[in-house]
């Protein structure tokens, strides 16, 4: 889903993450775009993780957050 960066900074601020820190998001989005950052090695099966964002984040992300707020 592609979105505006003024709709993806109410959608973070919304979820609560700090104005500071959706800048620094902000700001990697236009580096990118700008092309100052790139990436070195371009996409391949040795670069790519078969792992979705999705399962990372249910399997990983979300029982270390919990497990540090216990």
């Amino acid at each position: 889903m592609r979105q505006s960066i003024e709709e993806f900074v109410a959608e973070q601020r919304r979820a609560g993450v700090s104005e500071n820190v959706v800048g620094l998001m902000v700001e990697v989005v236009h580096a990118i775009h700008s092309g100052h950052t790139a990436m070195l090695l371009p996409r391949s099966a040795r670069t790519t993780t078969p792992t979705s964002i999705e399962t990372f984040v249910a399997d990983t992300m979300v029982p270390q957050l919990r497990a540090s707020s216990a």
